[in-house]
């Protein structure tokens, strides 16, 4: 059975978050931090809400173990961890449906 697993124990989305970014990953244990890095003081300077999801497309390596340690470490990153490889638009597709940004029609 798959399975999908959250750092937080809410999957639902905040809708008080103006902007969210979600951001696939596969074999990136080396790049989360870096990549959170630059995102928040990319998003910093914007003064809105934001939130930042990475989702973990079954990684192999690290990866997840890296979410975790930035979520704990306080960065605005929500992490999904996928049981196995779903494939970049199903990652993405996991991760927008948690996702609160907010929506312009």
């Amino acid at each position: 059975m798959d399975k999908t697993i959250s750092c937080r124990t809410s999957s639902k989305p905040d809708k008080s978050v103006y902007l969210s970014i979600v951001i696939p990953q596969y074999n990136e244990e080396r790049n989360v931090q870096p990549l959170l890095e630059q995102l928040v003081a990319s998003v910093q300077p914007l003064d809105a809400s934001y939130e930042i999801i990475l989702v973990d497309d079954g990684s192999k390596d690290g990866t997840w173990s890296q979410i975790e340690a930035a979520h704990a470490s306080g960065v605005k990153a929500r992490g999904i961890r996928l049981a196995r490889n779903f494939g970049h638009q199903n990652a993405l597709l996991a991760g927008l449906s948690v996702a609160g940004g907010l929506e312009r029609g």
